[in-house]
């Protein structure tokens, strides 16, 4: 006699079976044909962005000079500045003044050359020498355009020395008024380097 479990039995007694069995082959074969997920590697990396920092240095220098004096406004930037990646981006300079001799009417003649040693490009724009002699400022400068779209190398490079020459020749209706005047020197680096993160 046959064990009671290999008995036939009716669909309706074996119909939880058949189900149970029919569940367990579809997820067999879905183990079978879908690959596991696993995580891409993007190829992509992440841009860089680049910019540029600024900034500003002024210098001023006060000169008493008298007739016939020469007098020299140095500035000088060492290896430090491009160690940290700073570069000249333009110059400026104004030499001011004005009539110190009371009932004066003649202003004095003041002139100056603006120079400048580095390692860097010339610039691209400059004006280096100026003459006054009526009490007007004179404004001398240099300037490099290659900053945007190009390397800082094109700008002027440290260690770099700024030199201002300036000469006073008295002019007066005053006789012996030839002692004692101002020239004001404003010297203005606008620096800057490439920074990127």
């Amino acid at each position: 006699m046959l064990n009671q479990l290999f008995t036939f039995k009716s669909v309706k007694e074996e119909r939880p079976f058949l189900i149970f069995l029919a569940v367990s082959l579809v997820v067999i074969m879905l183990n079978i044909s879908v690959d596991p997920v696993s995580p891409q590697m993007s190829d992509t990396t992440a841009e860089m962005s680049s910019s540029y920092e600024n900034m500003t240095m002024v210098n001023s220098a006060s000169l008493d000079m008298n007739d016939g004096d020469a007098e020299v406004v140095v500035v000088e930037l060492n290896q430090n500045w491009s160690d940290d990646g700073w570069h000249i981006k333009s110059i400026e300079v104004v030499l001011s003044y004005e009539e110190t001799a009371f009932a004066d009417l003649d202003c004095d003649t003041v002139s100056g050359v603006l120079s400048l040693t580095s390692d860097g490009q010339e610039p691209d724009t400059s004006t280096t020498e100026g003459v006054a002699s009526d009490c007007s400022d004179i404004v001398l400068s240099m300037a490099w355009l290659g900053v945007d779209g190009s390397d800082p190398p094109l700008l002027a490079s440290m260690p770099a020395t700024v030199q201002m020459d300036v000469e006073l020749s008295v002019d007066s209706t005053v006789p012996g008024n030839d002692d004692e005047e101002t020239v004001n020197v404003e010297i203005e680096l606008q620096m800057t380097r490439y920074v990127s993160s």
